[in-house]
């Protein structure tokens, strides 16, 4: 299927100036009713379903935030101050709304105060027209396919969909993400559900404004389609088969399940093959040939009566580096090509090594039954560089405190050693309404 250049040009001069426009009004007059909500850990493997009924809801929240890296070259903190919403309600009996977005001010000591520092973050802003049978989907939606944590090979849109990595908590890393411009169709029955979605191509300015809304963050430069059909659960597993098109450039096709096994236990796992190039650090060919690769998760949970969940996830990308690359071509290439590398994977949110280990503990009441615990372990099996993250929570019905720490370790060039900051901590004040 080919959208029309016209169109597609068309889209994006009529809404991306309206939806920028619309998100700093509705900030600007959002009533404050709302109260602090409990988020799950584990993101549902099927967004899509969460419209249907039609039920409105609301979240309005501040954050206040401070971090210091160590060492650090202008020897500051770094501060944050960003307003977050999420509204959702009914215009009519059949059509239903989504409104979520953020607006941060990121600023360091001596730097002042200007629209350089700001910056939006249009998540969703789409209407759902519910058939009886149809369920119609158009504007800008966040889809999030996967059942593992860290890595989500199934995930086909997450390219783009992160500009600004804040945390390293993957269930709050997956809400802070940047939607797809689209029209979805979905429905479901005895069958299962099935899902399909059409996204035009849309080019984001060279330098936008702090208040553009990045529509082609994840929609990029190409027509995308995309297909996926949840069968009924079959012996408690839930699975999701998915094929994404990106117009004369890469196929992807996904399968993820997850299965409860006995009351502690669960099992999940996500499988893909993509048309991608490789992570060849070459500078005579910075960008090789497409090539299908794999690309994995697997993994499983363990949940206790102290409410602690600890979770072990293998991760597996065949366009990532393996352990000859590592050695040789990557330290010898030119450092240019190298942050070019590194850009992509982050804009990807691939794993830079071809194997990785994963360990996630949260133990909800932590010392009381107001705060929790959550840490993360990740290990590069093929550069042996990791990253360490904890992250203490104290939550009260309209404030949330947190104070984490992370820890880079790991030599020159490698997927955690690169950034050479290897000691940060944060704290974050979170006031709702």
């Amino acid at each position: 299927m080919k959208f029309p250049s016209s169109l597609s040009a068309l889209l994006t001069a009529l809404v991306r100036p309206a939806l920028g426009a619309a998100l700093c009004l509705w900030t600007a007059s959002m009533p404050v009713t709302s109260h602090a909500q409990e988020q799950d850990w584990m993101p549902e493997s099927d967004q899509n379903t969460k419209s249907i009924a039609g039920t409105s809801g609301r979240r309005f929240f501040w954050d206040f935030a401070l971090s210091k890296n160590h060492p650090h070259r202008s020897n500051s903190p770094r501060a944050n101050l960003a307003f977050d919403q999420y509204q959702s309600g009914t215009l009519e009996q059949n059509l239903y709304w989504v409104l979520s977005g953020r607006i941060d001010f990121d600023a360091s000591p001596g730097t002042g105060i200007g629209h350089d520092h700001l910056s939006i973050a249009l998540r969703e802003a789409y209407l759902t027209y519910n058939l009886e049978q149809v369920h119609l989907d158009f504007g800008r939606i966040n889809i999030r396919d996967g059942v593992a944590l860290a890595y989500n090979p199934s995930d086909v849109f997450r390219s783009g969909s992160l500009p600004t990595r804040r945390t390293e908590d993957p269930s709050r890393l997956r809400e802070s993400r940047l939607g797809l411009f689209a029209v979805q169709a979905r429905t479901s029955g005895s069958f299962g559900h099935i899902a399909g979605l059409a996204a035009p191509a849309i080019s984001d300015g060279i330098s936008p404004t702090w208040y553009d809304p990045q529509l082609g963050a994840v929609n990029g430069r190409e027509p995308q389609l995309y297909l996926k059909y949840t069968p009924p659960r079959w012996h408690d597993i839930y699975t999701n088969f998915i094929v994404h098109r990106v117009a004369k450039t890469s196929s992807t096709f996904a399968f993820n399940l997850s299965q409860n096994l006995g009351q502690r236990w669960m099992g999940y796992a996500e499988l893909a093959s993509v048309n991608t190039d490789t992570l060849n650090a070459n500078q005579t060919n910075i960008w090789q040939t497409k090539h299908q690769y794999q690309q994995a998760a697997i993994g499983t949970s363990y949940s206790n009566e102290k409410r602690q969940t600890l979770s072990l996830e293998y991760q597996f990308n065949g366009a990532g580096l393996n352990q000859s690359q590592w050695s040789n071509e990557w330290q010898k290439a030119d450092g240019i090509a190298i942050a070019q590398r590194f850009m992509r994977i982050g804009r990807q949110q691939d794993p830079l090594s071809r194997e990785s280990l994963t360990a996630l503990l949260q133990w909800d009441q932590f010392t009381s039954p107001y705060d929790d615990l959550t840490c993360l372990y990740r290990l590069s099996l093929v550069d042996k560089s990791h990253l360490q993250w904890c992250e203490w929570r104290y939550k009260q019905d309209r404030q949330e405190w947190s104070v984490s720490l992370t820890h880079l370790a790991g030599p020159a060039r490698s997927e955690f050693g690169a950034a050479q900051q290897p000691l940060t901590l944060s704290a974050k004040l979170r006031l709702f309404y």
